[in-house]
């Protein structure tokens, strides 16, 4: 068995408790997904470069994370994949109502990334400066992308989130999914599709 498969069993039997009441469950669920959930946080951000003025990828976990607990605290997913896109779900609409601050305020210095960078591709590049009203549109942009996720069929989120988000294989998905890889393949191509048609140019360029 390999790790990922040994620690989604583990993940799947914390989920088993957390639904029958134990709450020292909980606890163990956010200890082992925190490092996850902590790459995600810093791909998130990653694409708010703006937002950086104020924050970085530790105040996104955290908010997050208390976002999390609190719907923990009423709804119990029924699986490792439900426990995830809840928690990206969230996530997600933490950093967007921290970059909508950020936005408000004008007396911020916003700044885009101009170039590849080591962390990885970024959609704006080769820019001869970095303005205030560039930025904006860069966060427009982004926001309105995760917003558009948020809208994929549940098929198409779950396994866009994983991959884009999280980091996962197609493999690492079918085998959580229980189906085949060609599966997974053809529900990343159709999110894709449909992002394509909801954003039209406005699509950031992804990783």
């Amino acid at each position: 068995m390999s790790d990922e498969a040994f620690e989604t069993d583990i993940m799947s039997s914390l989920i088993t408790r957390l639904q029958a009441g134990d709450q020292r469950a909980l606890d163990e669920l956010i200890r082992r997904s925190a490092g996850r959930l902590m790459l995600l946080a810093r791909k998130l951000l990653r694409n708010f470069p703006a937002a950086r003025t104020l924050i970085d990828e530790e105040d996104v976990l955290q908010s997050g994370l208390i976002r999390l607990m609190s719907a923990l605290s009423e709804l119990k997913p029924s699986s490792t994949r439900e426990f995830f896109g809840l928690a990206t779900t969230l996530m997600r609409r933490e950093l967007i109502d921290i970059c909508r601050r950020v936005a408000a305020r004008p007396d911020l210095r916003l700044q885009v990334p101009q170039s590849v960078n080591e962390e990885g591709r970024c959609w704006v590049q080769d820019l001869p400066e970095a303005d205030e009203d560039t930025a904006v549109g860069a966060l427009d942009k982004w926001s309105a992308f995760h917003e558009a996720v948020e809208r994929l069929p549940t098929m198409e989120r779950e396994v866009l989130s994983l991959i884009y988000y999280h980091g996962w294989t197609q493999g690492e998905i079918a085998q959580l999914f229980g189906c085949d890889e060609r599966t997974i393949r053809r529900r990343w191509q159709s999110a894709g599709k449909k992002l394509r048609e909801l954003l039209g140019d406005e699509l950031p360029e992804l990783e």
